[in-house]
């Protein structure tokens, strides 16, 4: 059996992050999401899971800018 595509999302916040998720799981059956609400936690989870696509949210609360 074929595992399904992973898709994940990173969004600090996490009404937006989980409400994306089931959205798209309602388009998307075949695909598991995952959701990160840190940096760290989506770099954790990608090396664990290593998924075929990911939704960041580039404006995230403590982002430094130069």
């Amino acid at each position: 059996m074929a595992q399904p595509f992973e898709i994940l999302i990173l969004d600090d916040e996490h009404d937006a992050a989980d409400m994306m998720a089931e959205v798209l799981s309602l388009h998307l059956p075949q695909a598991a999401f995952r959701v990160a609400y840190t940096g760290e936690d989506a770099v954790q989870r990608g090396i664990a899971h290593r998924p075929g696509a990911a939704i960041f949210d580039l404006d995230m609360a403590g982002r430094c800018y130069s």
